[in-house]
C-alpha cells in the first residue's frame, strides 16, 4: 500500500483507472488534457509495478525495468514523453522522436472511420510520421493488459 493513495491503490487499480479513463477519453478523442492524462497513467504503471513486484521481476533498478519495458512496447516512449513533458514542459531525456503533437481538423466527423479525414488528436516525430494518438493510447493499453495477464497473472 503507498501511504499517499487514501488506501488499496495498487498497479491494478491504476490500471483499471487507465481503462477508466481511456473509456471516457473514448466520448471525446480530441480532448487533450484527457489525453495527456492518459498518457500519464499508461507511463507511470511502470513505477506501480515496479515497486509492487521488484522480487518477481528480477530487475535491479526501475530504469533497467523501464528499458526492458520499452523492447516490449516502442509506443511506451511516447506515453513517457508525453507525460513528463506535460508536467515539466520541457525534457533533457526525451525517449521517442516527437516533432510536435497537435489536434488535426478534418473535415468528417468521428462517426466515420478512420478512412474519411475526421478530427484526432496527431503525434508528428521527426521523420515527419503521423500518428494517432487514439491508436498509439490503444495500442499501450493492450500492452499492459498482457502484461499483467502474462507476467503477474492478473486477467482483466
Amino acid at each position: 500500500m503507498n501511504k499517499y493513495n487514501f488506501g488499496e491503490y495498487n498497479s491494478k487499480e491504476k490500471l483499471l483507472t487507465l481503462l477508466n479513463n481511456f473509456n471516457d477519453f473514448k466520448l471525446d478523442e480530441t480532448d487533450s488534457s484527457k489525453a495527456l492524462n492518459l498518457s500519464s497513467d499508461a507511463w507511470h504503471l511502470t513505477d506501480f509495478v515496479f515497486e509492487e513486484y521488484k522480487p518477481e521481476l528480477g530487475f535491479q533498478t526501475l530504469g533497467d525495468f523501464r528499458n526492458d519495458l520499452f523492447t516490449q512496447c516502442d509506443n511506451l516512449k511516447i506515453m513517457h514523453d508525453l507525460a513528463n513533458a506535460s508536467k515539466h514542459y520541457n525534457l533533457s531525456r526525451p525517449k521517442a522522436q516527437i516533432k510536435l503533437t497537435r489536434k488535426h481538423s478534418g473535415d468528417f466527423s468521428s462517426d466515420f472511420s478512420k478512412d474519411f479525414d475526421i478530427s484526432h488528436l496527431e503525434i508528428i516525430l521527426e521523420n515527419d510520421e503521423k500518428l494517432d494518438f487514439l491508436l498509439i493510447i490503444k495500442n499501450v493499453i493492450e500492452f499492459w493488459k498482457k502484461f499483467f495477464n502474462k507476467n503477474l497473472n492478473i486477467i482483466l
